[in-house]
């Protein structure tokens, strides 16, 4: 019953998806088809430059509207990075494995209860009383030496962090004395274990590399650019839908009914997702839309028919209503293809995608990490790098988990800090 529903509530997603793509591709190109008939109607600089003996002006437009239209049209049939790689089938060949594994569990058990059955047993067999107790009696005896090893593993625990904050203690006054942020770790670290609490050592070469949790978190409640952030790992994500792994930064589409890696966020205006593979050729389109439709703004403008006399205003609206109408549109796209273009710009300059910004607590990965760091982040020239310069049929790539440490190009001081953000 349960997989019924979700299978038709896939169904619905995916055909009122359909329908809003449709609806989207029929407006973009009564914008764009609308658009240039009015400026080649209309006289303007557009048909003037045609018209005259170089016409570099209107070749150049032309240029940039044709690309933007094959942009387009890519964009719709394009890859943003479906789970289809041997990797993929590797992880649906587990999954179904698994699922198999189940299935032949259960039947298992459906056989030797229709054996038992046969065999008059209508109930489940009878334990003589004297085995139960003998269990009880070694179920007991279990769970006792059990506690006692959790015991004695608590001793040493704490007994190793008494030895970690003496060292650390001396470590510092042979510096001259502690700083503000080493007292207030080690007081955190020898409060915890006064109150019994679990106090937990990463053992590396050096003092500076060990970090103290207390309950989780780290002392002292910093992260740093040294230090962690406390979180545990990720736990393995998995689709419930595709019945197999997620990657890092995968996110499975309902309208589309599949999982894309690095998933940025489904465009309704192309009837696709923005992902891994596409995110380039998203932004190029973004690029060259908005050149076309601001140049199309002043074009637009040159169209206008100037008249004097006593009904001057009238007159210009009924001159002039086909420009307006044009240049209203241009306009209105104008406001949303450039903001789109910024917000990009900055995603794929930081590393981020629009799903992790929106939406952050609602991502596991993305649970506790600070709100100036960007996790993925390998510098701004190198996050470039990656979304422009990557080969086409590359495979996914496998994301690190943001638990820390951190690095100082992961930290854009100048786009947000203490004292202001620009989002």
């Amino acid at each position: 019953m349960a997989a019924e529903k979700a299978k038709r509530f896939s169904q619905s997603k995916k055909e009122h998806a359909r329908s809003a793509s449709h609806g989207a591709f029929f407006c973009w190109a009564l914008l764009k088809g609308g658009v240039l008939c009015c400026l080649f109607v209309l006289p303007g600089d557009l048909t003037i430059s045609l018209q005259s003996g170089s016409p570099v002006y209107g070749g150049v437009y032309l240029s940039f509207y044709f690309t933007a239209v094959l942009l387009y049209l890519r964009l719709i049939k394009s890859d943003p990075g479906f789970l289809t790689s041997e990797e993929h089938h590797s992880l649906l060949e587990d999954g179904e494995m698994r699922r198999r594994s189940k299935d032949s569990d259960s039947s298992h058990g459906i056989e030797m209860r229709a054996r038992a059955a046969s065999l008059g047993m209508a109930g489940p067999p009878k334990v003589e009383p004297d085995l139960t107790a003998s269990v009880a009696a070694a179920l007991d005896k279990k769970h006792q030496a059990s506690a006692d090893e959790n015991a004695h593993s608590d001793s040493e625990d704490i007994q190793a962090a008494e030895e970690f904050v003496d060292k650390l203690a001396a470590r510092l006054s042979s510096r001259g004395g502690r700083g503000p942020a080493q007292a207030d770790n080690a007081a955190a670290a020898q409060g915890a274990m006064e109150e019994g609490a679990p106090v937990k050592r990463r053992a590396t070469d050096g003092l500076d590399e060990i970090t103290l949790c207390v309950e989780g978190e780290v002392a002292g409640g910093g992260y740093g650019m040294e230090g962690a952030t406390g979180r545990a790992p990720t736990a393995p994500r998995s689709c419930e839908h595709c019945r197999t792994k997620q990657l890092l930064r995968t996110k499975h589409c309902h309208d589309c009914g599949r999982c894309v890696t690095t998933f940025d966020h489904h465009c309704f205006w192309i009837g696709n997702c923005v992902g891994e593979q596409n995110h380039r050729l998203f932004w190029w389109y973004l690029f060259c839309e908005t050149i076309t439709i601001s140049w199309g703004c002043s074009l637009s403008s040159s169209t206008f028919q100037y008249t004097d006399g006593a009904n001057f205003l009238s007159q210009w609206f009924m001159l002039n209503t086909p420009s307006l109408i044009c240049l209203l549109m241009c306009l209105g796209f104008l406001v949303m293809l450039g903001a789109l273009l910024f917000f990009h710009t900055y995603l794929i300059y930081t590393g981020q995608t629009t799903w992790e910004v929106t939406r952050p607590q609602q991502i596991s990965y993305m649970r506790g990490v600070p709100k100036e760091i960007y996790p993925f982040s390998e510098g701004g020239c190198i996050n470039i790098q990656m979304v422009c310069c990557r080969p086409r049929k590359a495979p996914p790539r496998a994301w690190q988990d943001p638990i820390g440490p951190y690095k100082e190009t992961q930290k854009f001081w100048w786009i947000e800090n203490e004292h202001y953000s620009c989002f």
